[in-house]
């Protein structure tokens, strides 16, 4: 009886070269899938965080500007029904008054936004009770730039006319507030309109 002997043979260089290169291929193409969803993950986080900062930034300025004209006394809401208003091609700014008993040495308020050469910039709360116009007291911004940039913020006035002792005044009686904004390396943008009602209905000063 014979034993047949058969020889093992191994992989030949050509099929170990095909192997690895075939291998490398479907691992670049497995990198390069989880690479491109790491970046659209990135890119819809971002647009998410800067939708919600500026519907955020957009909420806090319309519950502040709701108050405008109020106090719980109602023999000194006459002096509080005041608002000032300066839309410019360069600077887009608002004051008012109302009691706030959390400041009660605090009754102006105002936000404004100066645009910068590039067309963005920041838009400023004030924080201080000595602000006589725009260009004076203390100011915080409410946007960083190295999150959110303001390329818009437009305040528009509704007014109708009211008689005030023996004069007719201006009172505003609505708000349309555009704000437009981008992040830091301007590859997102949000545009949003809010209309804000003043149930007080300040007087429009000059």
């Amino acid at each position: 009886m014979r034993l047949k002997l058969y020889s093992q043979r191994g992989l030949s260089l050509i099929e170990m070269m095909l192997a690895t290169a075939m291998g490398l291929l479907l691992l670049v193409g497995i990198s390069s899938l989880s690479l491109t969803n790491l970046f659209t993950s990135t890119d819809t986080q971002r647009n998410i965080i800067l939708q919600q900062d500026t519907q955020a930034m957009l909420s806090l300025i319309s519950r502040d500007l709701r108050r405008a004209g109020y106090h719980p006394d109602a023999n000194e809401i006459p002096n509080m029904r005041k608002i000032w208003l300066n839309n410019t091609a360069s600077q887009s700014c608002i004051l008012f008054n109302y009691h706030n008993p959390d400041f009660p040495k605090q009754d102006t308020h105002g936000f404004q936004f100066s645009q910068a050469k590039d067309g963005k910039g920041l838009v400023k709360m004030l924080t201080s009770s000595d602000a006589s116009s725009c260009n004076n007291g203390e100011w915080q911004a409410l946007n960083s730039e190295r999150n959110i940039l303001i390329t818009q913020f437009k305040i528009t006035p509704h007014s109708t006319f009211e008689k005030q002792g023996s004069e007719i005044k201006e009172v505003i009686s609505n708000l349309d507030i555009d704000l437009e904004a981008t992040d830091n390396a301007g590859k997102f943008k949000v545009h949003l309109n809010q209309n804000v009602q003043l149930r007080n209905r300040p007087f429009l000063q000059e």
